[in-house]
């Protein structure tokens, strides 16, 4: 309706509110308003208590935002229950700062998750004890795993992480994987990081633990393991086994980096660009002048994000080169292009004025090229 309506005119938001009041029959006032023109988002905390004397959940919510900046939310969502053989899922309305909801049931429940299919655009502090996250690795969504991992921590979090780096969903496997970072001794999961590198069906979770095993105390012995990974023909995999050379020989990265720059997309070619955004030399300038002549869209502003802590390694000349093709690569980019890209550019000249001993000398050179 609202496509048929305002075809081939100019239109503001209210328009698109009039179209969905006639269809649903409701004031969406209070929608808009809190979503589109106000600014800011919700900050929720959840907090729990249950009453055995009247077998009673309680979960209370409340807006922790400020007031004065932004607006007071008015939130649907649901509450899921978990007990030993079942889930209840509840519906809630909240309108107020602070509210409780209650819940009766048969005995206390062995989790709770408010805002069960997690569709709330918020923050959110979710004051959980360790052993309803722990129960929550049995939930269904991705979500429920993502939010597990991010929340334990100790010997909670390593149990988290054994039992989801055997899910059967390889994006939950990635997150694992990704999580043994945090852990007090990644070391102690070296053995199955080296597995999962080498036999996992899903090159996302086999990069991601090449690049855990990198970030080891002893990585430097896995070396030839990452050497490997670049001859891999999965992108994805050549780049994170790339990043990985980087850290345990330098010398190694750059000349393979010199080799794939001619066939690298996509995750192998963000691998290269960070190679020598940190190891190249002079002679990887023409590189990055040609990708901000052809990339387009999203990729131009990878490529010259790189670019820029390129130049800040190398010489006060080279940044000087550099810094205006930035501006000028902004030209042909999105519109939002421009602002970023300046950004990128005051990052590199301050960089470069706060480690000169002439900071006089090399304002001056970054003022004759950009002004």
């Amino acid at each position: 309706k609202y496509l048929e309506d305002n075809a081939f005119s100019t239109v503001e938001i209210h328009q698109l509110r009039l179209a969905m009041e006639e269809v649903c029959g409701e004031d969406l006032n209070w929608f808009f308003n809190q979503w589109f023109l106000n600014s800011g988002h919700p900050i929720l905390a959840f907090s729990y208590e249950y009453e055995d004397s009247t077998n009673t959940q309680w979960v209370y919510v409340e807006q922790l935002q400020n007031l004065e900046t932004t607006p007071l939310y008015r939130l649907n969502m649901d509450v899921a229950l978990y007990f030993e053989d079942s889930v209840f899922t509840y519906n809630i309305d909240v309108k107020d700062g602070a509210e409780a909801f209650s819940f009766t049931t048969e005995s206390a429940p062995k989790n709770v998750v408010v805002d069960s299919e997690h569709v709330l655009l918020a923050e959110i502090i979710d004051e959980k004890p360790e052993a309803w996250w722990l129960d929550q690795l049995y939930a269904p969504l991705y979500i429920d795993q993502k939010l597990v991992l991010e929340n334990l921590g100790g010997a909670a979090l390593e149990k988290a992480i054994n039992h989801n780096l055997k899910h059967e969903y390889w994006g939950v496997r990635e997150l694992a994987v990704k999580a043994i970072e945090r852990t007090d001794d990644s070391a102690q999961f070296e053995t199955t990081l080296l597995d999962i590198a080498a036999n996992d069906d899903r090159t996302v979770v086999r990069a991601a633990a090449i690049g855990v095993l990198a970030n080891l105390e002893e990585s430097v012995k896995h070396e030839e393991l990452f050497e490997k990974a670049t001859k891999e023909r999965s992108y994805v995999i050549a780049g994170s086994g790339l990043d990985a050379l980087a850290v345990v020989n330098k010398e190694k990265a750059l000349v393979a980096a010199r080799m794939f720059e001619k066939e690298s997309k996509n995750e192998l070619e963000e691998a290269v660009m960070r190679t020598y955004a940190t190891l190249g030399d002079l002679q990887e300038f023409s590189f990055f002048e040609k990708g901000l002549q052809t990339a387009s869209n999203y990729d131009l502003y990878i490529t010259a994000a790189y670019f820029s802590e390129y130049l800040k390694n190398q010489d006060l000349n080279t940044a000087a080169k550099g810094a205006p093709m930035i501006i000028e690569a902004s030209k042909n980019g999105p519109l939002w292009a421009s602002y970023y890209f300046n950004i990128m550019v005051e990052r590199l000249v301050e960089h470069h004025l706060s480690n000169t001993e002439n900071k006089k000398e090399a304002q001056q050179k970054f003022d004759e090229v950009l002004n």
